[in-house]
């Protein structure tokens, strides 16, 4: 018996040496910021995995103890020994080789990454963005992927797979933002400074998000900083600056940004009164941001955080025959409540208003009008992630009340003000729940199915009889996402998801102008709703990133005006002129990417098609939707010269966005009418440019680093269309009156300097 019991404990130790453990972690960089696919790789059991969204990773059937190998690209590299299961939380620290303006697109990520037409960028990957106007805009990032437009210059947002701009959801720290660009797309709504970390999602979009039909730009922001810093720009055309500092006696982070142009200011200096852009010196525009973010951590599991974001935007054409005054800005306020239950599970509460608000003065012949538009949402969130061996799991809820004043408008014809009956307020309410899981069927099968539960409530005030009557909807929205590696370097995939979108866009497209209405679906009027499927695959090959996706959307119940005429700002009941359809959108997008070198390249190719079915416009046939781009094609080329001196290129061509035209205008019965073309029969012309900037690099000082930047936009001054008016000429009482077409261009070639700078 004491033989055995001498032979079990001389085992003893090489049994435990071979103990079977499950290994999970976290992998940040030195701000904290979760690094997606990096690689932990285990030497002696040669065995690793990649960090997901939230930087997590986890390893099963290990044997300890053992050295781990941890890897990302543009970070140094780390080594560790693990001799115990406990969880691991590995920093890493910027290798300090990454390309100065290189677009950093991590094809590792889009290889095993289960969503198909998702990116996500943290703020390392912005920092390398190209500069244009001293700006790093992400904004103008996203419209380089394929399926992704800018619709001409003057128009805001983006138009992704023939969706048009109401059908992207942008949110900052889970709020809601109305508009997303300044005038033109000229720069992003959103300062690049602010972001921590963006995800966009055009295809697989997941269960946690809803009521936008087209795609998802989640923007949140981070404060965070062990010691005070500052970072901005000064420039010809706009200056901004961000500081961040840290309160350690409150365990408080604040950060404070604002940025604005004062191309108001100077350009009486380059004023050309028969220039038909915005030097002409009848034009003003100038706009401005700001953001104050805090955050702070009350203990070890609990953090809260507040948020106020504003932005505003005023255009004036002070040109006799076409005057107009355009004003328009956001107004986000949120407070957010976050509760680590344990490790693997954190909860979110977030509170919020967004407002948005819009004006418009101006002449459209015969009228003179004013227009005011207001959209109000009050927002409640929970939202709670949990993070397992082989789950990956979502679920929440989310309220929002929501008003909205479509429109109010007053006029006068030649003189006279006409009396115009208005909406008013219109109140909704809508609520939704979600819960999503992401797992792994095998190690290349990857999958995550989610459902969505959308209800929607549409309250009206009964005048006559002061009675509150509702009208219900509700959406069941199922998401679907499957991820399948073939080998290291190549990965299929395949989504699908089906979105309802409560509210409706109408847009006065004959004005060719940014007026758009905003309405709530009604009793009579159902919500939007898409179903798209979406098939890619990607390769990664002799140093070319590779990727080419087909889609194919339907659209059901789609909103469109009759003719989109100035007649519509009259109607007291916008719904008796909007009329309802359905539009199938399908396309194939090519993607690829080089380094060669100190040589970036980065193209991508989409070839689409949208046609709208109205049974009331067209005579019920087929029409090319407002949003309709057949060939969208854009490059960047980036190369770094020296460590100090880079240069860049980028290059936009896109198909011109249809409109519909005023064809001939009659004097009946002493009254004005105006006769319109088909729906959409006119297109834009083709919208290109070319941008080129230069970035010097100056010695870096003890806390203190700058460059100075050199823009060249619309480099060979291509003359694209802000917008086209159609202006009324002749004489009324003789009857000779005809209609003739003025072309007003907003942005020529553009140089300027700007001198970017960090304090550390």
């Amino acid at each position: 018996m004491k033989k055995i019991m001498f032979l079990f404990f001389l085992s003893f130790p090489f049994a435990v040496s071979s103990q079977v453990y499950s290994i999970d972690g976290v992998i940040n960089d030195a701000e904290n910021t979760p690094l997606e696919g990096a690689n932990i790789y285990l030497i002696e059991n040669k065995n690793g995995a990649y960090s997901n969204r939230e930087g997590s990773f986890n390893l099963s059937n290990v044997t300890l103890p053992d050295s781990a190998v941890i890897s990302f690209v543009g970070y140094n590299t780390q080594k560790i020994k693990i001799t115990n299961n406990k969880q691991l939380l590995i920093k890493l620290n910027p290798s300090g080789n990454i390309l100065e303006g290189a677009v950093v697109v991590d094809s590792y990520n889009r290889l095993r990454d289960v969503n198909s037409g998702e990116i996500k960028l943290n703020s390392k990957d912005i920092e390398n963005l190209p500069i244009v106007f001293g700006e790093q805009d992400i904004v103008k990032l996203l419209q380089f992927l394929p399926g992704v437009q800018q619709g001409k210059e003057g128009q805001s947002g983006m138009f992704v797979r023939g969706g048009n701009n109401s059908m992207n959801l942008f949110l900052i720290d889970d709020i809601y933002l109305h508009n997303t660009s300044h005038i033109g797309g000229f720069l992003s709504a959103i300062n690049s400074d602010i972001i921590g970390d963006l995800t966009f999602n055009k295809s697989g979009i997941p269960a946690k998000y809803g009521g936008k039909l087209s795609s998802v730009v989640a923007v949140n922001t981070d404060p965070s900083s062990d010691e005070f810093t500052a970072k901005g720009s000064i420039g010809l055309i706009s200056s901004k600056i961000s500081i961040k500092q840290p309160i350690k006696s409150i365990n408080t982070d604040i950060q404070i940004s604002g940025r604005r142009t004062y191309f108001d200011l100077v350009k009486p200096i380059f004023s050309n009164d028969g220039s038909n852009s915005m030097l002409n010196g009848n034009l003003d525009y100038y706009f401005y941001d700001f953001t104050i973010k805090t955050k702070t951590r009350i203990n070890n599991k609990n953090e809260i955080s507040f948020l106020a974001f504003n932005t505003f935007d005023l255009y004036r054409d002070n040109n006799e025959d076409s005057y107009k005054d355009m004003q328009w800005g956001n107004t986000l306020l949120g407070l957010e409540w976050k509760h680590y239950y344990r490790d693997n599970i954190i909860g979110k509460t977030i509170i919020s208003k967004s407002n948005y608000k819009f004006s418009f003065e101006g002449i459209a012949y015969p009228y003179t009008y004013t227009i005011d538009s207001d959209v109000n949402i009050y927002s409640f969130k929970n939202q709670t992630f949990i993070q397992q061996k082989n789950n990956k799991i979502k679920f929440g809820v989310e309220y929002n009340y929501n008003e909205i004043n479509p429109k109010l408008v007053s006029a006068s014809l030649n003189g006279g003000k006409l009396k115009v009956e208005n909406p008013g307020i219109l109140y909704s309410h809508d609520f939704s729940f979600y819960i999503s899981d992401e797992f792994a069927v095998t190690k290349d099968l990857l999958i995550n199915v989610g459902l969505r539960f959308s209800n929607f409530i549409r309250t009206k005030i009964e005048e006559e009889n002061n009675l509150l009557s509702n009208k219900y909807y509700y959406g069941i929205e199922p998401r679907l996402s499957i991820r399948y590696i073939l080998d290291r370097s190549t990965s299929l995939k395949l989504s699908y998801n089906r979105i309802f979108q409560y509210f409706h866009q109408a847009t006065m497209a004959s004005l060719s102008l940014p007026i758009d209405f905003y309405m709530p679906s009604t009793i009579d009027i159902a919500p939007q709703e898409v179903n798209q499927i979406s098939i890619g695959a990607y390769k990664k090959l002799e140093g070319f990133d590779l990727g080419v996706e087909s889609y194919y959307k339907l659209i059901s119940n789609m909103s469109e005006f009759k003719n989109g005429s100035i007649n519509n700002l009259f109607n007291p009941n916008l719904y008796d002129d909007m009329v309802f359809g359905e539009t199938h959108s399908f396309g194939l997008e090519f993607s690829v990417s080089k380094k060669v070198d100190k040589i970036n390249l980065m193209a991508s190719y989409t070839l689409s098609k949208s046609i709208s079915i109205f049974d009331e416009i067209n005579d019920g046939n087929t029409f090319s939707s407002a949003f309709d781009r057949p060939h969208n094609f854009n490059a960047l080329i980036n190369y770094e010269i020296t460590d100090k001196l880079n240069i860049s290129g980028v290059f936009v061509f896109t198909s011109g966005q249809n409109y519909t035209a005023p064809t001939d205008i009659r004097i009946i019965n002493e009254s004005v009418v105006v006769n319109y073309s088909n729906k959409n029969s006119e297109r834009y012309p083709n919208y290109h440019r070319a941008d080129v900037s230069v970035t010097y690099k100056f010695e870096n000082r003890k806390h203190f680093k700058s460059k100075l930047n050199l823009t060249i936009y619309n480099f060979y001054n291509n003359k694209n269309p802000f917008y086209i008016d159609y202006i009324i000429t002749g004489d009324i009482a003789d009857g000779g009156v005809e209609i003739e077409k003025q072309v007003t261009t907003l942005f020529p070639i553009l140089p300027t300097i700007t001198w970017m700078f960090e304090i550390f």
